[in-house]
């Protein structure tokens, strides 16, 4: 039997990458999730595993990707864990609990050059309409210079690739990208 690698508990939950390591809850998962993604993956491997968001389904709980959730009765911006529902599809209902929102898939980085793992924003198509407050979060991001007024929440997941609709984690990374995106649209 193995061990928690976070509390040493006994456990039957394993990586499915093949590395050897297990958590006995899904939260223990999480909080070592950076660590064991960057360290002992890619030691296994020897390259970092780029699938999305498939490490460990014990249960066959719906796997989490981290999302950037700009809030918009707040400057700054959160990372959020997102479920993926079946057929790859994000619950943003916690985020847009009356509304259903719309995504804009953004696929050039900052000099236009092509996004290996392009990034999903997704927004209320009905907030500028309903009057709803500018999204304070963005515009401490740009510092007051996006060229369009967004409004209500906004939230930000990576796709995986050019051509697939699998997600996996936002990292700091896609700030800059982003920045500029919400500067120039």
């Amino acid at each position: 039997m193995t061990t928690c690698k976070v509390c040493s508990a006994p456990t039957f939950m394993v990586c499915g990458r093949g590395c050897r390591v297990a958590y006995c809850s899904q939260e223990h998962l999480n909080q070592d999730w950076l660590r064991h993604k960057y360290t002992d993956c890619v030691q296994r491997s020897g390259v970092p595993n780029l699938t999305a968001v498939n490490l460990l389904n014990p249960l066959n709980t719906l796997p989490t990707v981290l999302a950037i959730f700009f809030n918009p009765s707040s400057e700054e911006h959160t990372f959020q864990r997102v479920t993926i529902r079946e057929y790859n599809s994000p619950d943003l209902s916690a985020f847009f609990p009356n509304d259903t929102p719309k995504a804009l898939r953004m696929t050039q980085t900052v000099g236009s050059s092509n996004a290996r793992f392009p990034l999903h924003i997704w927004f209320s198509p009905r907030a500028r309409s309903a009057h709803t407050p500018k999204n304070r979060a963005i515009a401490a991001l740009t510092q007051g210079h996006e060229r369009r007024q967004w409004c209500g929440p906004v939230i930000v997941l990576k796709l995986a690739g050019r051509r697939t609709r699998t997600y996996r984690d936002v990292t700091d990374v896609d700030f800059v990208t982003l920045t500029q995106y919400f500067i120039d649209y």
